[in-house]
């Protein structure tokens, strides 16, 4: 999704990917466990779940997104040929001066037959390099390496696999959920994928990630 973090209800998740395969999930929103009162307060944007670092985001210099309507992405665009849908943004607003984004443009790409993938490709600037860039996905499935440059995402009979330009290196974390109601509605767990950059990356460059079948 694209647009603002204001919205009513909304976290920090601009630029997140909710992909589904056989009916099976493969990237998920985490959503939101019983209300309290943090939840339309001040702490609103602390809680784990409305970060965009547990969304499918990135995080460019490792900062993660700012609140309010002011913080949104800009020229979004969605355009259809060929069998392959195009979604597009520069999400550099959705961050504040930290991370010394001057543009950070994520392109969606879904692909129909014959290709039957998805890619995401990040181009980013920033004017300097002060922590490595990372990219988070969020899964339910179970994730195993697969190659160097590559994970194996399993959710339920369907096999998915991530693959990334081999200038990025994965992290694997298992989400804690505190929260009963989210342990109920996410039995088996969540994960947390992080590709992280050299933290002496350029300055300009191009991230890819595809997801296909294995």
């Amino acid at each position: 999704r694209f647009g603002a973090p204001g919205i009513q209800h909304g976290h920090n998740d601009v630029g997140e990917v909710i992909l589904f395969v056989d009916n099976n999930p493969i990237l998920v929103d985490v959503g939101v466990a019983t209300y309290t009162a943090d939840t339309f307060g001040p702490n609103r944007f602390k809680i784990w779940s409305m970060r965009s670092d547990w969304h499918s985001c990135p995080s460019p210099n490792s900062v993660l997104q700012h609140e309010g309507m002011e913080y949104g992405s800009k020229d979004c665009s969605c355009t259809q040929q060929d069998g392959i849908i195009r979604f597009s943004s520069d999400m550099a607003n959705c961050y504040d001066r930290a991370a010394m984004c001057d543009r950070f443009k994520r392109e969606i790409e879904l692909n129909g037959n014959p290709g039957n993938n998805l890619v995401i490709r990040d181009t980013y600037s920033v004017t300097q390099r002060i922590a490595p860039d990372i990219e988070y996905f969020i899964t339910p499935g179970n994730v195993k390496k697969h190659s160097e440059t590559s994970l194996l995402i399993q959710s339920a009979e369907t096999e998915i696999i991530l693959e990334w330009s081999n200038n990025l290196k994965a992290t694997i974390e298992e989400a804690e959920m505190p929260e009963e109601s989210l342990r109920k509605y996410w039995k088996n767990g969540l994960r947390r994928i992080a590709l992280s950059s050299e933290a002496s990356a350029p300055v300009q460059g191009v991230y890819e990630m595809k997801f296909y079948r294995k």
